[in-house]
């Protein structure tokens, strides 16, 4: 008997929809095998249905089949599904490469194409896949011999072969020139090059500035320099050669732009004056500078105050972050509304109330912000109003006015006069003179039924952070750029075995204003997992668990299998004593009120 079509199509749904069920449910048990059988077989059934490609070779990934998750997410890539799909496999290959050195041979070339393609996009989110791209780099395209001799002979050998004339094309590679100008660079070894790759193109004749392989590859390093703030030392020899500047404006302008001025990152009218001698696109890359530092000058005026800064402590760290407002991010923010994430429940459906304590540079107010949709309410807030400038104008660009942003102190909370469904504070307790006295501020106004996020520094995954403070405290370093330099400097040169080398992974440590937060910050206390369960118990809120990455999860569950292990924080404390890198970015959890 034959099927009719419109009967075909609905049992091919009907199949897909039943593998993508028990895939799900195998992938919430933590059986990546079953999980990739199944959702081989939704795509099989649904190869129209972009996620079931996305969650193949997420299980693939997750359950170590690296080669194959690389293909399958960058045919995701490839395809151009909607962006929260799209971003997800981004994130999703940058979890590989962060964990794994990736085979020469996992790379086809159209793939290949698709990163760099990715790369370019405007309204790609592209640090992500920053780190992708580098691997490929490195193992795939004709920088390959680059990074060869950087590690048989050094940088300065790398470097002066990358700008001769039988490296300067290959230092031109559109992978290689996508990378620099689209992403920040987070990796060691890359940095040592680079640094050196800048001071060979400042010791070139000046005529050879001209050359088009040269002023491409100088332009996209002036883009990866004004993405890290200037973060790289300056050494005599690069003084020297500055000092001797070109007479050709445009090559003038280039040299200018490489290295560290207060006027790249603060003033418009000397960046406008540098801009009239360059030709395009390095005209275009200051002008588009010019724009943001005035945009963030208006807008500053703009935000509502709550109320002056009266504790000494809060305005001590205010002005950490008017100097150095962090993080100073790219790229796009993508709309991914749901409620499991948000642990509300469906007790409480949107539309939400959201705050984002201690919000920065908006990036996290601003995620949430496309998560919740557009009928929740979501107000950010923090100390700095350069912050605060920075994050309205990432706002227009993601398309995310209706987040407000207010400026003032966690510790005036109350006077917002609201309660809230959800409270995010990641990162800024543990920045207040008195954490627990700002956790209680914050509690006080989480809505019944609400939840509250969390994120506090471990004291067992810091040790490399509090060599490299004690460094900075002997070497009487300041909190300038030049003494963030110097201090970046020092780490990068530790020896192999140097608990300094620690600070390396940290991927704070490659941009200006990271890099001080991460090292120079004026107050930071660490916690630990028996401070935390002190801490819930005293405010009367229950721990609701941890976030973290998947392969920490399934190990801990494998140890744990129990239903509430995961909610039981002297299982967790065990867990650290035997893993102390578990929570080395921060322990972040969501908690409730009892």
């Amino acid at each position: 008997m034959t099927t009719p079509e419109g009967q075909g199509r609905l049992d091919a749904g009907t199949l897909a929809g039943r593998a993508r069920e028990q895939g799900l449910k195998a992938f919430a048990a933590g059986r990546f095998d079953i999980a990739r059988r199944a959702f081989a077989d939704a795509l099989r059934f649904g190869p129209e249905v972009p996620f079931h490609r996305l969650a193949l070779g997420t299980a693939e990934a997750l359950g170590g089949q690296t080669g194959p998750a690389i293909a399958t997410l960058l045919d995701v890539l490839g395809s151009r599904p909607d962006k929260a799909i799209e971003t997800q496999a981004a994130l999703t290959l940058f979890a590989l490469t962060m964990r794994w050195r990736l085979p020469a041979e996992a790379f086809s070339p159209e793939q290949i194409a698709t990163v760099a393609a990715c790369l370019a996009r405007d309204d790609f989110d592209p640090q992500p896949l920053g780190l992708v791209a580098l691997e490929i780099v490195r193992a795939r395209t004709p920088m390959a011999r680059a990074y060869e001799i950087l590690r048989r002979e050094g940088p300065a050998a790398a470097a002066a072969w990358a700008v001769s004339s039988k490296g300067r094309k290959a230092a031109t590679d559109r992978l290689f020139l996508g990378f620099l100008s689209r992403a920040v660079n987070v990796d060691a070894e890359t940095e040592t090059f680079l640094i050196a790759l800048r001071a060979a193109l400042a010791a070139l004749p000046h005529v050879e500035l001209k050359d088009r392989h040269a002023r491409e590859l100088g332009v996209a390093l002036v883009s990866q320099c004004l993405a890290n703030e200037y973060a790289w030392p300056v050494s005599e020899a690069e003084r020297r050669a500055l000092a001797k500047p070109p007479a050709d404006p445009d090559a003038r302008a280039l040299l200018a732009m490489l290295y560290p001025s207060d006027a790249h990152l603060r003033d418009a009218e000397a960046l406008q004056r540098l801009a009239k001698g360059a030709n395009e696109p390095l005209k275009g890359l200051i002008l588009g500078r010019v724009r943001e530092i005035r945009e963030e000058r208006r807008l500053a005026a703009e935000i509502e105050s709550l109320a002056p800064l009266t504790d000494a402590s809060s305005a001590l760290v205010a002005r950490h972050y008017e100097e150095n407002p962090y993080p100073r991010w790219r790229g796009q923010i993508v709309a991914q509304p749901g409620v499991a994430a948000f642990g509300l429940g469906a007790q409480a459906p949107p539309p939400w109330k959201i705050l984002v304590a201690g919000t920065g540079t908006g990036r996290q107010a601003l995620a949430v912000a496309a998560f919740a949709g557009p009928e929740s309410e979501v107000v950010g807030l923090d100390l700095s109003r350069a912050s605060l400038a920075y994050a309205k104008r990432m706002a227009r660009h993601c398309g995310l006015e209706r987040v407000r942003f207010v400026q003032g102190d966690l510790l005036d909370v109350a006077r917002l006069g609201l309660t809230f469904d959800r409270i995010e504070a990641v990162g800024v307790l543990h920045h207040m003179k008195e954490p627990l006295e700002g956790w209680r501020r914050l509690a006080a106004c989480v809505a019944p039924g609400g939840v509250i996020k969390i994120g506090l520094y471990s004291q067992a995954a810091r040790p490399a952070i509090e060599a490299a403070r004690r460094l900075i405290a002997e070497r009487g370093l300041a909190p300038t750029p030049e003494g963030i330099r110097e201090a970046r400097r020092l780490i990068l040169a530790a020896p192999p075995g140097d608990a300094l080398r620690g600070v390396q992974a940290f991927a704070d440590f490659y941009a200006l204003s990271e890099a001080r937060d991460l090292l120079f910050h004026p107050i930071e206390h660490r916690f630990d997992i028996p401070a935390i369960r002190a801490a819930l118990e005293t405010l009367g809120l229950v721990f609701d668990g941890f976030e973290l990455p998947e392969e920490i999860l399934r190990g801990f569950r494998i140890s744990h299998p129990a239903a509430e292990a995961e909610r039981d924080l002297t299982l967790w404390q065990a867990w650290e004593a035997a893993h102390p890198e578990t929570f080395a970015g921060m322990y972040v959890f969501q908690a409730r009120r009892a």
